[in-house]
């Protein structure tokens, strides 16, 4: 038998019209009500599973988007199952939350549009409620834990913190053409199930799709963001950091869907299974005060008890501040993008190829003005079938009365013998005095572009813009020079 498989880049897949979440994601009522009297304080995970009955029905016309004019029950479950496997791939690790089909899935089903009992295929208010009345009317409300109807409308829409609660819980739903793929399984309806389990909007635009759908206690991601709360893709150009959400939920997310199901409604439900793993331990270090327009890295550190291979994240987690464009901060407004894990503790702020080049990557600018940042190192150690996440957090107070701290020279293409003296100079602008208070700094050579910097020219002078180096005998044509703080972090 011949099998084709069709492979594509996943910002070129087709979609019928922008996903938008249609109108309001949630009523102000059941917000407050799912998240009233709740501890708001970040928690470790790892050491047990969580596991939801979930009930996902679909549409005539989803059915016949995965299977064809002549679909089966057989072929849209099949679809169904390779999305929930996927989501559940990211919730496992990400969550320790294990969703589970319900055995009898297959009622809900629906393969023939004109038969099946739903009307908003294209419409995602009437269809939330549909979902809801039929699946408890199918199912049995006390059958399933968390139930999601699937559809082939450009639209989402989903009630936050909803999981296990009796004729709510069954409140959300996700559509697209086609529903198939990353762009359907972790942009939409991770993000769909994402509400139910607890979890807000992300981004901290105002343009385009997202206007209207923020949420100022969670809008920690400049611009559209781009993990899976966030609106990577559908804002609008100017604020879209790229085209698809990463497959992994912002720090901010985190705290939301843990406190949800360990302090929430969503702990009456779960059965939960000891995994037998332990969360890294994690330090982000100290606070520090830096000077304005001028680059910073932060360096953590992290063990594990099992060994298990860690991957780290450095994340803003300012929330509160206005709204609005990436590049436009206003107050404590975030200013520095998520990005997937590494396996490193150490990120540069901005990254380094733009430091170096003098270029600029949406959703990373420096701070210009006196602010507060609030960062946060999330480890994971990637434990099989149920990850193990804990975090570290440090703050960096910006003044706006020091910087930027900028070396002048050498800043030009030039030739340097072996062994001669040379002069190098920097902008101190007030960065030796309060608050700042930086009286020492080092000189190193980088020979490789400046992707590290092995030789130290000087480990310890005085901050007063001006120091005379000897040449060492470092063969390059790539030389860097960089001058930074002593126990400091720019």
């Amino acid at each position: 038998t011949l099998t084709n498989y069709i492979s594509y880049h996943k910002k070129d897949v087709s979609q019928k019209a922008p996903f938008i979440e249609n109108g309001q994601i949630v009523s102000k009522e059941i917000l407050d009500r799912s998240l009233a009297a709740r501890p708001q304080e970040a928690q470790c995970i790892g050491g047990t599973l969580r596991r939801y009955r979930l009930a996902v029905a679909c549409t005539g016309e989803y059915a016949k988007a995965v299977g064809g004019s002549t679909a089966t029950t057989e072929q849209a479950l099949s679809a169904i199952v390779t999305t929930i496997n996927r989501v559940n791939g990211i919730y496992e690790s990400e969550l320790d939350i294990r969703l589970v089909l319900i055995n009898n899935n297959s009622k809900i089903v629906f393969t023939d549009s004109a038969k099946d009992p739903f009307t908003g295929n294209n419409d995602g208010n009437i269809l939330l409620d549909e979902s809801q009345e039929n699946i408890d009317k199918i199912i049995g409300t006390g059958n399933y834990d968390v139930g999601h109807t699937l559809s082939t409308g450009s639209g989402g829409l989903a009630r936050v913190g909803v999981v296990c609660e009796n004729g709510l819980k069954a409140s959300g739903v996700t559509g697209n053409s086609p529903p198939i793929g990353d762009p359907f399984d972790v942009d939409y309806v991770a993000h769909e199930l994402g509400h139910e389990f607890g979890a807000n909007h992300t981004f901290n635009a105002a343009t385009g799709n997202c206007s209207g759908n923020e949420n100022a206690s969670s809008n920690a991601e400049p611009g559209s963001g781009s993990t899976i709360m966030s609106y990577a893709g559908i804002c609008d150009p100017s604020n879209d950091l790229q085209p698809n959400s990463d497959p992994q939920f912002h720090a901010i997310s985190f705290d939301e869907i843990t406190d949800y199901i360990t302090n929430g409604t969503g702990d009456n439900c779960a059965v939960e299974i000891p995994t037998g793993n332990t969360p890294p331990v994690v330090n982000a270090g100290g606070n520090y005060t830096i000077p304005k327009s001028t680059p910073f890295v932060l360096t953590g550190s992290a063990t594990d008890a099992e060994r298990d291979p860690l991957t780290y994240s450095w994340e803003e987690v300012n929330t509160g501040a206005p709204f609005g464009n990436w590049n436009a901060p206003e107050d404590d407004a975030p200013i520095f993008r998520s990005f997937p894990p590494v396996t490193t503790p150490v990120r540069y702020f901005p990254k380094m190829s733009d430091i170096l080049n003098n270029t600029t990557t949406i959703g990373e600018i420096l701070p210009s003005y006196s602010r507060k940042l609030n960062f946060r190192l999330t480890t994971r150690d990637n434990h099989p079938g149920a990850g193990g996440i804990c975090f570290g957090e440090m703050s960096i107070t910006v003044d706006g009365g020091s910087g930027p701290f900028v070396v002048t020279a050498p800043d030009t293409a030039t030739t340097w013998d072996a062994g001669t003296f040379k002069m190098i100079t920097w902008d101190v602008n007030n960065t030796n005095t309060a608050p700042v208070n930086c009286a020492n700094v080092a000189i190193e050579l980088s020979t490789d572009g400046g992707q590290s910097f092995p030789v130290t020219l000087l480990a310890s002078t005085p901050n007063d813009g001006t120091e005379e180096v000897i040449v060492p005998d470092n063969i390059t044509t790539k030389a860097r020079i960089r001058v930074k703080a002593v126990d400091n972090i720019f």
